[in-house]
């Protein structure tokens, strides 16, 4: 607050045509107005909503916002222009990674469609009436099971594109892999 107040005093209201100037004030605005009512709910806790909740996990964002405020220092210091090549390293270096990330996205939702229609929404992991009425009249065989198999949790993982691509995130994160990869393994998923 004192050094942008230090600012406008030494340079003038032309500073705010600086982004990292407007972003710090910005930042100022937010962090008074997440105090305002950070202070407002305590003293009032019975009128505490959904709402005053929201607004403060707002100033809360912008106050992790504030790390930026260092490479803003960085950058204006004549010393340090080793460090500002490695910053804009970094920079552009989440620019990459944020389109390799949306081309992955892209692929797994494909490979979540395709897995969605073949095992999620086959039905070919049903038993026919028949083999549920084979298995059922004869309690002591274990062979009448042999061709009746069902997943209960085949909805929970690939129920919807949702589902699936979180099941796809599993499997290639190897997070229980196996269970997934065991069951789709017993679906015949050339009949779908």
């Amino acid at each position: 607050t004192v050094e942008l107040f230090i600012h406008v005093k030494r340079l003038g209201w032309g500073i705010f045509l600086d982004s990292w100037i407007l972003v710090d004030f910005m930042l100022l605005v937010f962090g008074v107005y997440d105090v305002y009512f950070g202070l407002r709910s305590i003293e009032s806790a019975s009128d505490w909503s959904y709402s005053t909740g929201h607004k403060l996990q707002l100033g809360s964002a912008m106050r992790a916002i504030r790390l930026i405020r260092p490479v803003s220092l960085v950058r204006h210091s004549s010393g340090l222009g080793q460090l500002w090549v490695l910053v804009s390293g970094i920079a552009s270096t989440l620019r990459s990674l944020a389109w390799i990330s949306l081309l992955l996205g892209a692929i797994m939702f494909m490979v979540a469609s395709y897995l969605t229609l073949i095992v999620g929404q086959a039905t070919d992991h049903l038993p026919t009436p028949s083999e549920v009425a084979l298995a059922l009249s004869t309690p002591g065989d274990a062979a009448a099971f042999d061709n009746v198999h069902i997943w209960p949790e085949l909805s929970q993982f690939f129920g919807n594109i949702g589902r699936s691509m979180l099941t796809c995130l599993q499997l290639v994160t190897l997070d229980n892999w196996y269970v997934v990869s065991r069951e789709v393994s017993l679906r015949d998923v050339n009949s779908a």
